[in-house]
């Protein structure tokens, strides 16, 4: 089933619909002088430099267009008074092509006729320049790819219906921004309070590890996947401290959250924070993120040794505990040998820890147990991870 966002639905349904720093008013058409963007039938084999997995932050309009999930999509008005979706890119980089998805539209008549993308290098509001003028074919389709006109260095990319083919309504699933990136800065910090659309967070960053007073998770690249009261969650923090993602209930069912960070200091915790410890004995399982492994393969990453060691060190506290360790990943890996083989892994580094093999079983789940749709790659990062049960 699609999902679609209009403009003008509460903010709570809607990431970046009541902004404090809104995007300015697209600039009248005769002031976007921009030849017409070529048809390309082979897009570059360059990276999705608006996708939310990268770590990009949609500020204002529909996260839908950069989620890489061609079945949800962003209804918006078009021409002046709309309002454009604008994402700030995880690095400065330069836009050579741009690919839109429109084949789940409703109906062809909201596909739009022309699309308007711009860069800028200077802010979310200002200094943007367009880089391709887009004509739409009236045929519902995917993967329709477009040269960029000019190749303008930026951070920011906003995308905006100028016109459409019947009523002012337009519908877009999908847009890809293909380039290169400049810069490959840093991760921001995640340490501090933040508002969400959701609730308040509050995070504290140990290297990959984050930790708060209801979450417990680690980055994934530029993603941070972690729990949030129990639900598995992703989100994306931009430099300048705004926070966007969204959390599972069922496979099926992501809630959206936005909001941005008030302070680079958590506030106190009102209660004391569940461990590792006595969430297995509660509740006889517990999800941790932060294990990550080679593709294809059961060889551990640098960056899992932090998790693996707060692993060992609850266990070393807990000598009564015995425990199951659960691969789970997601449908990048059907192979059920290597999932197996990766929860052996983890098993062994423990053991080499000097936790006793005998408290241990390994066992490989695969794919077989998702949390999140499989449909994007926030879904994906999510359904990654390592499960601990109690014997």
């Amino acid at each position: 089933m699609r999902s679609l966002l209009l403009v003008p639905l509460a903010a709570a349904l809607c990431f970046g619909c009541a902004r404090t720093e809104s995007a300015a008013e697209p600039p009248a058409e005769s002031e976007q002088t921009v030849a017409p963007a070529a048809r390309i039938d082979t897009p570059p084999s360059t990276d999705d430099l608006a996708s939310l997995a990268t770590g990009a932050v949609v500020l204002t309009g529909g996260w839908q267009l950069f989620d890489e999930n061609a079945r949800s999509g962003w209804t918006t008005r078009a021409g002046r008074g709309s309002q454009p979706a604008v994402v700030e890119l995880a690095d400065r980089g330069i836009v050579r092509a741009i690919a839109v998805d429109v084949a789940n539209v409703e109906h062809e008549g909201r596909i739009p006729r022309v699309l308007l993308v711009e860069m800028s290098d200077k802010s979310a509001t200002s200094g943007f320049a367009p880089i391709a003028s887009i004509a739409l074919p009236r045929e519902r389709k995917d993967g329709l790819t477009f040269a960029a006109t000019r190749e303008v260095p930026g951070r920011w990319l906003r995308v905006s219906v100028k016109k459409t083919y019947s009523g002012n309504v337009a519908e877009v699933m999908e847009v890809r921004a293909l380039g290169e990136r400049l810069t490959h800065e840093a991760n921001a910090p995640l340490t501090g309070s933040y508002q969400t659309s959701r609730g308040a967070l509050q995070l504290t960053q140990n290297g990959n590890v984050v930790t708060g007073c209801e979450q417990r998770g680690a980055l994934d690249g530029r993603l941070l996947t972690f729990l949030w009261r129990g639900k598995p969650a992703v989100a994306t923090v931009s430099a300048s401290g705004r926070i966007l993602g969204g959390s599972w209930s069922s496979p099926e069912k992501m809630e959206p959250f936005d909001g941005r960070r008030v302070s680079a200091t958590p506030k106190p915790c009102r209660t004391a924070v569940a461990s590792l410890a006595d969430e297995l004995r509660a509740a006889g399982r517990a999800i941790v993120y932060g294990i990550h492994f080679d593709p294809e393969s059961a060889a551990l990453r640098e960056e899992s040794k932090p998790v693996l060691a707060s692993i060992a060190e609850m266990l070393h506290a807990a000598p009564e505990l015995r425990i199951t360790i659960e691969d789970h990943s997601d449908t990048t890996l059907h192979d059920a040998h290597v999932s197996h083989a990766r929860a052996s892994a983890v098993m062994a580094r423990l053991a080499g820890a000097g936790i006793d093999a005998a408290r241990m079983q390994a066992a490989g789940m695969a794919a077989t147990k998702p949390l999140a749709s499989n449909d994007s790659p926030l879904g994906r990062a999510v359904n990654r991870r390592v499960e601990l049960v109690r014997q």
